[in-house]
C-alpha cells in the first residue's frame, strides 16, 4: 500500500543538507547501487525543495516532486521507502484543520566512506550486489577525492 495517494498533499523538508561534491560522490557510488537512481533523485530533490521552517504558503505539494523527478506517486513512495531503509530519510505524517493531511521529510546526512563501510547493513548489502571486486577500487577513488 502506498503512503501517497493524492498529488496535492502537502509536505515540508526538515534539515536540508548542503551536500559537498564528496558527499554526492559517496551518494552515487555507494548508496545508488543499493537504492537506485530514483531514490537518489528523490533525496536530492527533497534537499532542493526545502525551506528552513516553512510558513503555510511555503509548504510544497507532492506534485512538485513529481514534476522535478518525473516519477509517479507510487515510484516516489518506493524511493522514499528505500531512502528510509538506508537511513537517509525519515517520514512523518500529520494533519491539522488548516492543512489537512501533510508529510514531513527529515533528511539525514550522507555517511562518510568509513562510516558507510562500518555500518554492517550497508556494507553487507553492497557486497551482496556482487561488488566484492569493485569495493577496494571505489574506496580508493572516493578517499583520494
Amino acid at each position: 500500500m502506498t503512503l501517497f495517494n493524492n498529488p496535492r498533499q502537502q509536505f515540508y523538508t526538515l534539515f536540508p543538507q548542503q551536500l559537498t561534491a564528496h558527499e554526492i560522490e559517496v551518494l552515487t557510488l555507494l548508496y545508488q547501487p543499493l537504492i537506485g537512481a530514483k531514490s537518489v533523485s528523490l533525496f536530492l530533490t527533497l534537499n532542493q525543495l526545502a525551506d528552513k521552517m516553512p510558513t503555510r504558503s511555503q509548504y510544497k505539494t507532492l506534485i512538485q516532486i513529481q514534476e522535478q523527478t518525473d516519477l509517479s506517486l507510487n515510484e516516489i513512495d518506493q524511493a522514499r521507502q528505500k531512502l528510509e531503509g538506508v537511513s537517509l530519510l525519515k517520514t512523518y505524517q500529520d494533519s491539522n484543520e488548516v492543512l489537512g493531511l501533510f508529510f514531513v521529510f527529515e533528511v539525514k546526512p550522507v555517511l562518510s566512506v568509513s562510516e558507510f563501510f562500518q555500518t554492517f547493513l550497508l556494507s553487507s548489502l553492497l557486497l551482496e550486489k556482487n561488488w566484492r571486486s569493485s569495493i577496494p577500487k571505489i574506496k580508493r577513488e572516493i578517499c583520494a577525492a
